[in-house]
């Protein structure tokens, strides 16, 4: 083989491989970026994460996040309690009603009062499984 040929050869096969993996790279770095900002996102466009006014003391305790929950839903069984670190969004009570669905209990920081329920399955969780099929696939 000549080397005018081999080299372009190598060119050919390097501009293909290139191209592809950058389109791959590119819906990794999009979908990563866009988990790290999650709960803004997701919080944008759900009125119920969002607090009308900023959390001040974020005094409120597990114990009393979980006693709130379970007056709201005495069947609901808390799976995780993740305390948010920005004072406009809710805290959120990870859960599963048994016989039904997981879902998600959203309480104020401050008082651990309930303000919603929402679906398991939102904006995050998909992105979060297109990040981890593009990354394993």
């Amino acid at each position: 083989m000549s080397t005018p040929n081999f080299r372009m050869s190598l060119f050919r096969l390097h501009s293909f491989l290139g191209l592809h993996l950058c389109a791959i790279l590119a819906l990794l770095f999009l979908t990563g970026t866009l988990l790290i900002f999650n709960l803004e996102i997701q919080a944008s466009f759900t009125s119920d994460m969002r607090l009308q006014e900023p959390a001040t003391t974020h005094a409120v305790t597990p114990g009393q996040v979980y006693d709130s929950v379970k007056a709201f839903e005495p069947e609901f069984r808390v799976a995780s309690i993740v305390k948010s670190e920005s004072s406009w969004i809710a805290d959120r009570v990870r859960g599963r009603i048994p016989g039904k669905r997981a879902v998600h209990i959203w309480t104020h920081p401050d008082t651990g009062a309930v303000l919603s329920m929402t679906g398991y399955r939102d904006f995050g969780s998909f992105i979060r499984d297109l990040h981890t099929a593009f990354m394993t696939n």
